[in-house]
Formats: structure tokens, C-alpha cells, sequence
């Protein structure tokens, strides 16, 4: 097999033939372009074998020859695919399973059975433009720009993206290309982090992919700096696109709350890094600065989403004859709606997808731009930092004073803890301690935040008031306040007896290494 390692990008498809006509693409160009129309049809078993194995087997019939392409393993980041990829012509449109059975991807002993059962799935019509490109540094880079259809059934999902495969060179050089492009055009482009056969799964089942969490990274004691970080950034990038699509096409809260983290885990990364990256102050100024863009856009859309559809639920249950709670709640849900499309909005803007390639760049250029500290193991950094950071947290003030401001403090030092600790887990991931005190952390970091939560109910009611001055409406926000008050008073006390036990706790075992 091969590595296929390719960018693909989104664009409007009233914008096809601009993108066509880029003098980018003849000044480039070393071929002449093609012009191609593609049938595909994918295969899999009814239960979906190859696809839970992160597999795709597909024939394309491209003029009157029919080509089988198995692609398997791989990921995607930041609209950069890269698989494994195995081609073999075919004498007629039908998959050569032989050559399936060579790849390994199934078991000898289940071999016969999932041939039986493997079947159409779903189709993929398009054209294709083909440039082959040349980029200043000597990489071969395959332009090809895709406009049709995918089909399941009876239901359709269009195609309008660029395809950007890298032949030879450096990987970088699809981001600089995609970031030439953007800057060249004034309509949305955007990294598109499906690719056409999960978009073709999507139809047949009926399901889009969950929100993605934070998956785990590992690293090792010895792991030069520069190489730990680079992964850690990359988890934390792979997790803010992954819940992009969520976020612009569906209402399930929770592609924006992880984008949230993922935002937040950056912003931690880089104020761990940072003072170790003296050469790099200005491009990590850069990307704090970006990143908090984005913070302050979702925020007021994450923060109306929580009180219209975790604070107010509980209490209309209770006090269901109140109907203005309910009229509360709708007013709620308008404004949640305002800035969810604002987040829509500028998550296919210019700056974002600048933002995104920029940050891509600079991940994959760390070991060429970074030098002085490309020695040092993340093993003893990763301890000190936890043990300085650990003192500092248990040096401040007393729990009991419980004044908004002073929480707050206390859960912004809580979660850059808990990030840092679950940055390095895979260093301690044998020490009980650790694992408890990782625990404790994400305990302490939700209670504050639900405290947190609580506290700007207040501000949301307002904001209500003002807007609407219905006098009407107060019993149900004497109603709502008075819940507030009395939840306050279980979080605190919750707050309290785990973070009396976090003060017993070291984030190691003594004489540990």
C-alpha cells in the first residue's frame, strides 16, 4: 500500500468556475489539465464491517476502465487526510476481493462470509478538473477540483470541494497552497474534514458523527519537547475541526461545548510552552490572540445554550404551572439562536480558516524553526510543571470565601491543571495517585463551572428584562432566583468536601520517578 496524503476543501458551488479560472493554477501548472467525469460505487456488509474497521473499498470507473481502491487506517486533521491507499485495475465493475483478502483487513477465518455479504452502499458522480502543480520548493502537488453528487437511495448530498494530493515534497506545502487560495478569493472556502466515503456513510445511515472528545496522547518520558509538543497540539487541533461540521449543521449543543475545550486546551498548551519558545513569542502571541477570538465568539452561545436547556428545564418541571418560565425560556432560546448563527458565520470566515492554516504551519515547522530546546525530555518538564503548578493552586485563598470573582480565579487555575495533567497522563497513567488526583481535578473543574453557570443566570434574566419589560414575568424570575439560590447552596457544599480532599493530595507518590 501507499501513503495518500492530501487537503481538501469546501467551496460554495456557485463558485466553481472562479476557482477554475485561478492564474495560481496556469502559473503553477507543469501538464496540461484534464477533465474527467467519475462513477464510484462503494461496497461494505449491511453491518457496516469496513467502515468499523476504518476501511473504504470502492470502484471507479474513469473513461471506460474501472479502477478498485481500498484506503484504510490513516486520519484526518485540520482538512489534511492521509491513508493508506491500494489500486489495482479491474477487467470488469466488479470489486476483485482476491486482492482484499491480500490487504489483511479481514480475517482469513471470516474471509468467505464477508465477501457474500459485502454489496453496493452508495455512489459517488462527479467531474473532476485536474491541474498538477508545482510548488516553489519542488513539491508535486495534485489540484483537482471535484463538482457532482453522492447518493444513497434515494438521498443526495453535493460535491464542491478541491482536493489537494501531495505527489512528492513536503506536506507543508498544501497548507501554504490553501492558504494562497483563501487569500486569493472573497467567498467562504473552508477545510472539509469528511471525505466522500464517510459523507456516502453519513446518507445510508442516516447519522452524523458524534461530538469528538479529546482522545488520548501519548507520549513518552524520553519524547524530546519539541516532538510532545507538536502531538499535543495536533490532539487539541484534531479535536477543535472534528467538531466544525457539528457546530455549522446541527443543533446538539455539544459539538459547540467541545469546541470550547478544544480552544481552551490550546490556549493551555501555549501558556505551558511558552516560556520555553522565546523565538516563537510572536507567531504563540499570534495564536493566543486568535484563540481567544474564538473563545469570546462562543461563548454567548454556549452560556445561553446551558440556561435554556439545562437550567430552566428542571425548574418548569417543577413549577409547571408557571407558564411564563416557559415564555422565559423561549426568549432564551432566541437569543441562543442569534448566536449560534454568528458562530456559523464566522466559523466559514476568511480569518478562521487563516487561523487554522496558519496554526497548521507552525505545528509542522516546529523541529525546522525550533532548535534550543529540541533536547530536553518532556519527562522531567512535564514534573516540575505539575509540582509548581500543584503549590500554587494549595496557596490559595480559603474556600470559604465564596465571592464570584474569587471562584472564577479558582477555576480558570483548576482547568489549566487538569489540561496540563491530562496532556502528560500518559507519563504517570500507572500511578494510582495520578489518577486520582487527574479525577479530582475534572470533579473540581465541573463544580466551579457549574457555579459558574449559576452566577450568570442572573446576568441572562437581565439581559431578558431589559428586552422585553414585562412585568409579568417577574414571579417566574422570582422563581428561577430562588432555585439558583438553593442549588448554589448543594454546589458549594459538593465543592467544598472535594477540594478539602485535593488539599491532602500530590499529583505524584513520594520518591516516585
Amino acid at each position: 500500500m501507499t501513503r495518500e496524503i492530501e487537503l481538501k476543501l469546501t467551496i460554495p458551488s456557485d463558485q466553481i468556475k472562479e476557482i477554475a479560472q485561478l492564474p495560481l493554477l496556469k502559473s503553477l501548472s507543469i501538464a496540461p489539465p484534464k477533465k474527467q467525469k467519475l462513477y464510484s460505487i462503494y461496497y461494505d456488509t449491511p453491518d457496516l464491517l469496513l467502515r468499523n474497521q476504518r476501511c473504504s473499498l470502492r470502484i471507479r470507473r474513469i473513461s471506460k476502465q474501472w479502477i478498485q481502491t481500498i484506503k484504510s487506517g490513516g486520519n484526518i486533521t485540520a482538512g489534511l487526510h492521509q491513508h493508506n491507499e491500494s489500486e489495482v485495475t479491474l477487467n470488469k465493475a466488479q470489486p476483485d476481493f482476491i486482492h482484499l483478502q491480500h490487504t489483511g483487513i479481514i480475517n482469513p477465518a471470516q474471509y468467505h462470509a464477508v465477501v457474500k455479504a459485502l454489496k453496493p452502499i452508495f455512489i459517488t458522480q462527479f467531474t473532476r478538473d485536474t491541474h498538477t502543480l508545482k510548488a516553489e520548493d519542488g513539491s508535486i502537488i495534485e489540484f483537482c477540483l471535484d463538482h457532482g453528487k453522492i447518493t444513497a437511495d434515494q438521498l443526495d448530498d453535493n460535491i464542491n470541494e478541491i482536493e489537494l494530493e501531495l505527489k512528492s515534497g513536503n506536506p507543508t506545502q498544501l497548507f501554504r497552497f490553501a492558504l494562497e487560495i483563501a487569500q486569493l478569493t472573497d467567498f467562504p472556502v473552508q477545510l472539509e474534514n469528511v471525505n466522500k466515503a464517510e459523507k456516502g456513510y453519513r446518507l445510508f445511515t442516516g447519522t452524523r458523527t458524534p461530538p469528538t472528545k479529546a482522545l488520548p496522547i501519548e507520549i513518552a518520558t524520553k519524547t524530546p519537547l519539541i516532538d510532545a509538543l507538536s502531538k499535543i497540539l495536533s490532539g487539541c487541533l484534531l479535536q477543535l475541526t472534528k467538531n466544525e461540521n457539528g457546530v455549522l449543521s446541527s443543533k446538539n449543543p455539544e459539538y459547540l461545548h467541545q469546541m470550547r475545550v478544544a480552544i481552551r486546551r490550546l490556549r493551555s498548551v501555549f501558556i505551558i510552552f511558552k516560556p520555553l519558545l522565546v523565538e516563537q513569542h510572536q507567531s504563540i502571541t499570534f495564536f493566543e490572540h486568535e484563540l481567544k477570538w474564538l473563545m469570546h465568539l462562543l461563548n454567548p452561545a454556549r452560556n445561553w445554550s446551558v440556561f435554556t436547556n439545562e437550567v430552566l428545564p428542571p425548574i418548569i418541571t417543577h413549577f409547571p404551572n408557571a407558564k411564563s418560565i416557559i415564555a422565559i425560556r423561549k426568549l432564551g432560546q432566541k437569543q441562543l439562536n442569534q448566536y449560534t448563527q454568528q458562530v456559523q458565520t464566522h466559523l466559514q470566515s476568511k480569518r478562521y480558516l487563516e487561523f487554522i492554516l496558519k496554526l497548521n504551519l507552525w505545528i509542522y515547522d516546529l523541529h525546522h524553526d525550533i532548535k534550543r530546546v529540541s533536547s530536553l525530555s518532556i519527562g522531567s518538564f512535564s514534573r516540575s510543571y505539575l509540582l509548581d503548578q500543584h503549590s500554587a493552586l494549595t496557596n490559595t485563598e480559603k474556600l470559604e470565601k465564596t465571592k464570584p470573582a474569587t471562584l472564577h480565579a479558582l477555576r480558570i487555575q483548576i482547568k489549566k491543571q487538569r489540561y496540563a495533567a491530562e496532556f502528560f497522563y500518559s507519563l504517570y497513567a500507572k500511578q494510582a495517585c495520578f489518577k486520582r488526583y487527574v479525577q479530582l481535578l475534572a470533579i473540581l473543574q465541573g463544580a466551579l463551572g457549574s457555579i459558574n453557570d449559576n452566577y450568570m443566570v442572573d446576568e441572562q434574566l437581565e439581559s431578558i428584562l431589559s428586552s422585553q419589560k414585562q412585568k409579568e414575568l417577574a414571579l417566574s424570575i422570582g422563581i428561577i432566583q430562588g432555585w439558583k439560590a438553593h442549588i448554589a447552596t448543594q454546589m458549594k457544599a459538593d465543592l467544598k468536601n472535594n477540594w478539602n480532599e485535593f488539599l491532602t493530595m500530590s499529583p505524584f507518590q513520594k520518591n516516585s520517578n
